[in-house]
C-alpha cells in the first residue's frame, strides 16, 4: 500500500464525513492499487488542479476521461470547465454513472443542480441538493456548498 493511501486512509478514519479531497484521493489510490486504474493516474488528475491556463485545464482533463474513461472525477473536472450547459450536463451524467466516489459524487450532484437552477427547473434542482444535504454518505463540504446554493436560489 502506497505511503499516500495509508494517511488518505487514516484521514477517513478521523473525519469519515470527508477532509478536503480524501474521499477522492483513496478511490483514485485504491483504484491504482487494484489495477482499476492505470499507475499515476491520481497525479495526472491533480494537475488539473494545479494548471493554470483553462485551455490547458481542458485538454488534460478530456484527455484523462479518453483514456480512463471510467474514472469519475476526471468527468467532475471536465463537467466544470466545458462551455455550454448541454455539454456539462453530458458530463455530469457520465460521471455520475461510474459509482464515484461521496465527494465527486456529491460535487456533480451539486453541479447538475445549478444547471438546473440556470434552466429555471429550480424545483428539481432544490431536490437535488435536499436529498444530498439528506444523505448519510454526503461529505460535510458537500452538505455545506448544497445549503448556500439553497439558500441562493
Amino acid at each position: 500500500m502506497s505511503q499516500a493511501l495509508t494517511y488518505y486512509l487514516k484521514t477517513d478514519e478521523l473525519e469519515p464525513k470527508g477532509f478536503f479531497t480524501s474521499k477522492t484521493a483513496i478511490y483514485a489510490l485504491q483504484g491504482e492499487q487494484s489495477g482499476k486504474f492505470s499507475k499515476g493516474l491520481y497525479m495526472a488528475y491533480l494537475s488539473i488542479e494545479w494548471e493554470h491556463n483553462q485551455q490547458r485545464k481542458l485538454e488534460i482533463a478530456k484527455l484523462i476521461t479518453q483514456k480512463a474513461p471510467t474514472f469519475a472525477p476526471a468527468w467532475k473536472a471536465l463537467s466544470s470547465l466545458l462551455s455550454t450547459p448541454a455539454e456539462r450536463m453530458g458530463a455530469i451524467e457520465k460521471g455520475l454513472q461510474l459509482d464515484p466516489d461521496a465527494d465527486t459524487k456529491g460535487n456533480l450532484l451539486i453541479n447538475k443542480a445549478l444547471i438546473l437552477q440556470q434552466q429555471g427547473n429550480k424545483q428539481d434542482a432544490k431536490t437535488i441538493l435536499e436529498d444530498l444535504i439528506q444523505s448519510p454518505e454526503t461529505t460535510t463540504a458537500n452538505v455545506a456548498i448544497a445549503k448556500v446554493c439553497i439558500k441562493q436560489s
